[in-house]
């Protein structure tokens, strides 16, 4: 069931799955679709339609950056998956603790490093 909107991908595998986690789930990403997002009377929205101008390129299993990029996604994901969430907790406070887990374990740091150094300068 699609509550709002759906956007599907079918990646050739895990490598690129945790590929595109590790960017679309970046600050360094996030701040720089920031430029294309709409603004209303509570700030920028409709983040999830500009991520696609970003110049992101196709996931190769031969690129190093590409790889590395995927093995810190996949860091990642354990990293979050060990942070307790709350019954009732609020998707915004959620995600902070999980962002600080990220931090404080430091993949969170190699992420927003590796995911610069793909998309280039701001």
């Amino acid at each position: 069931m699609v509550d709002q909107k759906l956007f599907w991908s079918k990646p050739e595998n895990e490598s690129e799955a945790y590929y595109l986690i590790g960017i679309l789930n970046s600050e360094a990403a996030r701040s720089r679709a920031q430029q294309y997002q709409s603004r209303g009377l509570f700030g920028t929205r409709d983040f999830d339609k500009v991520m696609f101008n970003l110049p992101i390129p196709l996931f190769k299993e031969s690129e190093p950056l590409h790889r590395e990029l995927a093995e810190a996604g996949a860091l990642a994901e354990l990293v979050a998956a060990n942070v307790e969430l709350k019954e009732g907790e609020k998707f915004q406070r959620a995600r902070k603790r999980v962002r600080d887990a990220l931090a404080e374990d430091g993949i969170g740091g190699d992420i927003e490093k590796l995911v610069e150094k793909l998309l280039g300068p701001a």
